[in-house]
């Protein structure tokens, strides 16, 4: 893929699968493309998910990590992150993985 690819990752509560998630897609997309992004908008989670996500932004220079700081649902936080995303093509992934990332 040539163009430029941005991960959508919305999550509430996620703290016990964030890392693995994140984790897992990033093995797969360089295989998809050399610029790629990967946005994770935290619902303002009860648990440390937030706490997981700056981890890992801070780790990977690919990841970005948003919170709400009130509740605002699944669409809020895809609108959040396609307003933070830079990517030519945008791919919404469940922090669950309902999609298994080697089949992106």
């Amino acid at each position: 893929m040539e163009r430029s690819l941005s991960v959508l990752l919305p999550v509430q509560n996620a703290q016990s699968t964030l890392a693995e998630a994140v984790l897992d897609l990033l093995e797969v997309l360089p295989e998809l493309t050399s610029h790629f992004e990967l946005v994770i908008v935290d619902d303002a989670s009860q648990d440390a998910t937030i706490e997981v996500a700056d981890e890992l932004a801070a780790r990977y220079p690919q990841i970005t990590a948003l919170r709400h700081a009130t509740p605002k649902g699944r669409l809020a936080a895809i609108a959040t992150g396609l307003g933070q995303s830079h990517g030519d093509v945008i791919l919404l992934q469940d922090a669950d993985c309902a999609v298994a990332s080697d089949e992106i």
